[in-house]
């Protein structure tokens, strides 16, 4: 029995039908994925990670771990001739950084920090990137880069300077 149904089932999966050539012939069409969210849909994106490594340096073990989570919202809107706007913001940017008994914490939430890479982070989580896509998927506008680099130079003095000097950064 298990062999008869063996060779009806190979002999079934050699011949030829209509129905075969036109699954091949549907094989060899384009297919385009496209973009279709819901205007006014909100997402909220928590993405999280965690490396650790273990070194041996002179004979000294030595421990280095890294974590960050950043939590950021896309908000989706549309106009009225179907383009769809995305919007990029971001609530939350952490980063926790361990080598050997060396500790460092950096939160997008401390505006105020002296420390530059804090700092930098901070500009991030302000900022506002947005883009547009058309009915096809294609992007037509992107937003938020300019901004970024504005806030950067205005937050940096020293590099105002060496731009207004002409130096190279």
């Amino acid at each position: 029995m298990l062999y008869t149904s063996l060779i009806i089932f190979s002999m079934g999966c050699l011949s030829k039908t209509d129905s075969d050539s036109a699954r091949n012939s549907d094989a060899l069409k384009l297919y385009k994925p496209r973009v279709n969210p819901e205007a006014g849909s909100k997402y909220l994106s928590d993405i999280s990670n965690e490396t650790k490594m273990y070194l041996e340096v002179d004979g000294k073990e030595i421990e280095n771990n890294n974590k960050s989570t950043i939590e950021s919202n896309y908000d989706i809107s549309d106009d009225s001739i179907g383009n769809l706007f995305f919007t990029l913001t971001f609530n939350n940017i952490y980063t926790y950084s361990k080598t050997g008994d060396k500790v460092k914490e950096m939160n997008s939430d401390n505006s105020y920090s002296l420390d530059p890479s804090e700092k930098l982070l901070s500009i991030l989580k302000e900022t506002r990137f947005q883009s547009s896509l058309d009915t096809n998927g294609e992007i037509k506008i992107i937003s938020g880069f300019k901004e970024i680099s504005d806030k950067i130079i205005a937050a940096f003095p020293a590099i105002q300077e060496k731009i207004i000097l002409g130096i190279s950064i």
